[in-house]
């Protein structure tokens, strides 16, 4: 039987180690392989106990694991970090002088900050890292861009001393390099800290291609050495599939960053993964999840997550019926298993 990885996400929300196994055996029961604990810089400042538990509960579960550092530095996935009121002096600022709540991936204090993050994952007994949706800021109306970041003063003096002039408050090429530059560099040094510590390496961007979102060069971070796994999530807010005429639009959309994945990770030498979405589900449409899965297997990858509302979201981002979520998890599951099974070693 050739070997499929299967994922789901879990969030911090009980310390009851009880609670957690019960959970454990619900994620189990589905055919998960692997689990990504979310671990913000908040839980390490309050739950670092509780974490080692559910690292070493999952793993004697049979799970992998993989921590995410969501949230951190302002720079992972989402702006919501404690780092902003601690290190104001290391924050971001917007190209209109606006302060912006994320931490400047130029700047050391930030760097200095991840890495300890990533010497506490290793302590946590975790298998690897989850670099979740690096990112820097770009503020739009429409089309257009109305302010970016960052454009401190540690950003300013970077750039200068790179280019040779005072850095625009336009989003410019050379602009946009910086940035790709800035983010990669940070992603690269706290890769370089995981290995150190023996955990592997993988990294989700998102599947918006353009540069001034923070990459526009993804054969550059495919290719860091660093780097053990590759991967995209190529959500859909109004699914194509939800209309019958629209579904070859929805297949195009998944196989065209699937065989993208495909083919950067292949030749850069890396393991590819996707992300298939499993949150705000309207109730009756769970089959485009299903759809989208059997799209990525199509292309070839055998690396599949479900960032699943059951157990990794808030209420905010919850299905129409989460628990016909979770049981078309299963089905895309078992699903792969048996697509594995078939083909041969």
């Amino acid at each position: 039987m050739s070997r499929v990885r299967l994922g789901v996400p879990y969030f911090l929300r009980t310390r009851s180690i009880d609670h957690f196994r019960r959970d454990l055996e619900d994620i189990v029961g589905v055919g998960a392989t692997y689990l990504v604990l979310i671990v913000t810089d908040f839980d390490l400042l309050f739950f670092r106990d509780t974490l080692y538990d559910m690292v070493q509960e999952a793993k004697g579960a049979g799970l992998e694991v993989q921590l995410d550092p969501w949230g951190l530095g302002g720079v992972i996935c989402t702006p919501y970090s404690v780092f902003p009121a601690a290190h104001p002096e290391a924050c971001q600022v917007a190209s209109d002088g606006s302060p912006v709540g994320r931490g400047c991936p130029t700047h050391p204090t930030l760097l200095a900050f991840i890495e300890r993050w990533v010497d506490a994952a290793a302590a946590l007994g975790a298998d690897a890292v989850f670099w979740d949706e690096p990112q820097l800021g770009v503020w739009e109306q429409g089309e257009t861009v109305v302010r970016w970041s960052c454009r401190c003063p540690q950003c300013r003096q970077a750039f200068s001393a790179r280019y040779g002039m005072p850095m625009p408050t336009e989003l410019t090429d050379e602009v946009i390099q910086f940035r790709q530059d800035a983010i990669a560099h940070l992603l690269q040094t706290a890769m370089r800290r995981a290995k150190g510590h023996g955990l592997e390496n993988s990294v989700c961007l998102l599947p918006r291609e353009h540069p001034r979102y923070g990459f526009g060069n993804w054969e550059h971070i495919a290719g860091l050495p660093e780097l053990d796994s590759f991967g995209t999530d190529p959500y859909w807010t109004a699914s194509p599939g939800h209309d019958p005429a629209k579904l070859a639009e929805f297949d195009a959309y998944i196989r065209r960053f699937a065989d993208k994945v495909m083919g950067l990770a292949g030749t850069a030498g890396k393991r590819p993964h996707m992300w298939v979405l499993g949150f705000r589900i309207a109730k009756g449409t769970e089959g485009d999840m299903e759809r989208a899965a059997r799209v990525v297997w199509d292309a070839g990858i055998r690396d599949l997550a479900i960032w699943a509302d059951k157990y990794g979201c808030g209420d905010n981002n919850r299905s129409g019926d989460p628990e016909a979520v979770w049981r078309t998890v299963a089905r895309i599951f078992r699903s792969w298993r048996v697509q594995a099974g078939s083909s041969g070693p």
